[in-house]
């Protein structure tokens, strides 16, 4: 599977879609990337696990977005990893696409991704970065205000999951 070209590719986890999701940001990721991906694993715990939570609806409804399978696995299971399965494909599936951006939250999971050779971002440093086009830049001010509105809510989010 390799990347289109001339075209920017991010894979991203659920942490990353569910915070832009509730702050009402979500449409800024085909706004960053031509060609936004998630995991299979992504998209089953977002819209089947997580069904009826923050998120899930939005994320659902995004036509935008693309659902795939990393052709490889790991020989490890994830747990033994201290990833969650989601994390890990999306560390395949970015690898095998040779995507642009890698997106989670997760501390573990950027270091191996970095590990790896990947370009991660977590939800606020994508907004507070420049990735992109010059056509999908973010002007500073909007990624300023996005920012402002996710750090709450990824602190919280983030607490409930045990990451902080």
């Amino acid at each position: 599977m390799d990347q289109p070209t001339d075209r920017i590719v991010g894979v991203v986890n659920s942490t990353p879609l569910i915070a832009l999701s509730i702050v009402g940001h979500l449409d800024l990721s085909p706004l960053l990337f031509d060609h936004v991906l998630i995991p299979t694993s992504v998209h089953m715990e977002v819209l089947l696990q997580g069904r009826g939570r923050p998120g899930s609806l939005e994320i659902g409804e995004a036509d935008w977005l693309t659902v795939m399978e990393p052709e490889e696995a790991t020989p490890l299971p994830a747990e033994l990893m201290g990833l969650d399965e989601g994390e890990i494909d999306v560390i395949l599936l970015a690898r095998e696409l040779k995507a642009d951006w890698a997106l989670v939250d997760e501390k573990l999971a950027r270091q191996i991704a970095k590990a790896v050779g990947l370009q991660v971002k977590g939800t606020l440093g994508r907004n507070g970065t420049q990735i992109g086009t010059d056509e999908h830049r973010l002007r500073q001010e909007k990624a300023v205000k996005i920012c402002a509105d996710l750090c709450p809510i990824c602190f919280s989010f983030h607490c409930q999951r045990g990451v902080v």
